[in-house]
């Protein structure tokens, strides 16, 4: 806010330290989870993932001021929501024992995170849903199909 007071906001700035980070915990991980549940609880809506959701934050004001005609309020990007997908295939990915290449520019932890024993951690991250009822389960095989085109991303 202009006079430097934290913002109460659930949103999608998680993506970037599963995209980039090599050392992400499991109550980071639950935090995820916890976002990737359905608007209002969550980030989640019927037509993408939102990149805020004010309505944790205790200044009631900031619901409207992060409504959905604010650029950084309850609207959809849809780079945002391709960053979460890859971030949570990325930290999955580390959880393999397969010897893979692929190109990072982070290298893998070592060891393994120790959540990666976890299995309903794990379980529970690949069964969120965030392209067109895409379970991330299906990742990395196929990370997104639109307008006829497949990406595909692979480890």
């Amino acid at each position: 806010m202009p006079d430097g007071t934290p913002v109460e906001v659930l949103n999608s700035d998680l993506s970037f330290k599963l995209m980039y980070g090599t050392n992400v915990t499991a109550t980071f991980l639950g935090h995820v989870v916890d976002a990737l549940t359905p608007y209002p609880r969550g980030l989640l809506t019927n037509v993408g993932m939102v990149v805020a959701n004010p309505a944790y934050d205790s200044n009631r004001t900031n619901v409207q001021v992060l409504d959905r005609t604010a650029y950084h309020g309850t609207v959809v990007w849809s780079f945002q929501q391709a960053l979460m997908a890859g971030g949570i295939a990325r930290q999955l990915g580390f959880c393999t024992t397969l010897n893979t290449t692929s190109v990072d520019i982070n290298p893998p932890p070592s060891p393994q995170p120790t959540w990666c024993t976890d299995t309903d951690l794990c379980n529970v991250c690949r069964g969120r849903r965030l392209f067109c009822g895409i379970p991330l389960r299906a990742l990395p095989a196929i990370f997104i199909q639109r307008f006829g085109r497949t990406l595909l991303i692979r480890h």
